[in-house]
């Protein structure tokens, strides 16, 4: 075999799979051997920045409270979960993929703790 057929474990696609897969360890991999490219993680997949910007805002909205900031730290695939979703009026059944998203509420008012039960 070839030196260049071996790869090292930290250099295959093999890990990339749910679950278990966060985008901090998405964004930390080096896309320079891995993939043969100058391009950063993040340039290649710039949905990464995107879905965090999104679940902050929405978490935002959601909480209604401007001395609360929410930060997204990471997230991660999850396991697939069975769930029911209307498509079109019709009921569908299956095992839906999850994520595990990692927050932090940080308050502007000192005098207020942040309870968080989901």
């Amino acid at each position: 075999m070839s030196a260049e057929a071996q790869q090292s474990p930290s250099l295959s696609l093999q890990g990339l799979s749910a679950p278990g897969m966060c985008a901090s360890q998405l964004l930390a991999l080096n896309t320079t051997a891995l993939l043969n490219t100058s391009l950063t993680a993040l340039q290649l997949m710039p949905g990464l920045s995107y879905f965090a910007t999104d679940v902050a805002q929405l978490l935002r909205e959601y909480l209604q409270d401007s001395s609360i900031t929410v930060q997204v730290t990471d997230f991660c695939a999850g396991n697939r979960t069975a769930a029911s979703f209307t498509v079109n009026r019709t009921i569908v059944n299956g095992p839906w993929p999850t994520l595990r998203v990692t927050i932090n509420l940080l308050t502007t008012d000192p005098d207020r703790q942040l309870l968080v039960n989901w």
